[in-house]
């Protein structure tokens, strides 16, 4: 087994090793893209590791180096992304393959003047927070995931911006002035990080609380690939009852399952918070979406009472491995990119 720079020739074998790996516990989707390598690419300076035995990749992992706030200074991070094994060669054993993918990664790292690698890894995946620990890493954070169903056309209050072309750079200052005080944060302002705007669907405020949008579904594509009996059977009731009713869209199998995500809230108040997820709802409706995604770290009080009203949840630990001293992590913000 050898560990090496992913190259443009393996994007068919990557993408197919992704839309192997089924996720879920109710329903189960998995994910299709076109360019395994489009994540990568939100970076200016990132690598793809692969693991391959005999011309078989056994596994992947992506390393992208940002400049990141914590404790209030800038330092040199790493995000840990893309981790990925080969569900069709399970008999090689993940900690073998996944295990060297890490300490080659850690290498590049050290090389590279890392101060420290994070990531996020979903709470209950116990085998890859069995590897990450034996490597060093730590837990610091939990990051909840919000599902936010997308339903029937909802009123929203006068006074509701719904933009979809603004300043782009003067957004990001406002963004960067408003998560000051937390950590893991780009250094927006520099002019080397950058938001494709290929994905961003538009920018909502109302009064001081404002959200933004994002949809990378043409480039990542969730599939259903089963769900259980008793939704299969209240499926057609619940699509005949959605012009009439706030009521979620159930998948087929085979459907896609399209998700915007929102970013980068700024909250003000719970009432205008509603508001713009209102209108964040009309606007996805409009776009044939089927869920709005929240995230927020546990310690993003406003935020997380907020998300109560989500119809389901998913728990990610925020992971982090110093290469050398650095602040203690508090209070995170999570970069669009990285999901």
């Amino acid at each position: 087994m050898i560990v090496r720079p992913a190259e443009a020739r393996d994007n068919d074998a990557l993408c197919r090793m992704e839309e192997k790996s089924v996720q879920g516990t109710q329903i189960k989707l998995t994910v299709r893209r076109r360019d395994y390598f489009f994540r990568a690419k939100h970076f200016r300076d990132s690598v793809l590791m692969v693991a391959e035995d005999n011309g078989v990749l056994l596994g992947v992992m992506g390393m992208a180096f940002q400049r990141l706030r914590v404790g209030g200074t800038f330092h040199k991070g790493a995000l840990i992304f893309d981790w990925r094994a080969n569900p069709e060669v399970s008999d090689r054993g993940l900690n073998p393959v996944m295990g060297r993918i890490w300490v080659a990664l850690d290498a590049v790292a050290k090389d590279r003047g890392v101060e420290f690698l994070f990531g996020l890894v979903k709470k209950d995946n116990v085998r890859s927070k069995r590897i990450l620990t034996r490597g060093g890493a730590q837990f610091v954070g939990t990051r909840k995931f919000y599902l936010f169903p997308v339903t029937r056309r909802r009123r929203v209050a006068a006074g509701v911006e719904v933009l979809d072309d603004y300043d782009f750079a003067e957004d990001r200052r406002l963004v960067a002035e408003h998560y000051r005080d937390y950590d893991l944060v780009p250094d927006w302002t520099s002019g080397e990080e950058t938001l494709s705007r290929k994905y961003c669907r538009g920018l909502i405020r109302c009064g001081q609380t404002s959200i933004r949008l994002w949809d990378s579904s043409e480039d990542y594509q969730k599939i259903a690939v089963s769900i259980p009996w008793y939704y299969s059977a209240a499926r057609p009731v619940v699509q005949a009852l959605r012009g009439l009713l706030p009521l979620p869209r159930i998948p087929a199998p085979g459907d896609v399952v399209r998700t915007w995500d929102v970013y980068d809230p700024i909250v003000h108040s719970q009432g205008e918070l509603c508001e713009v997820m209102r209108a964040a709802n009309n606007l996805a409706m409009e776009a044939n979406a089927d869920y709005l995604v929240v995230t927020a770290d546990t310690r993003e009080k406003e935020l997380t009472a907020f998300c109560k009203r989500a119809i389901a949840s998913l728990e990610y630990e925020i992971l982090l491995k110093p290469l050398v001293e650095v602040p203690a992590i508090t209070k995170t913000y999570c970069d669009i990119r990285w999901l």
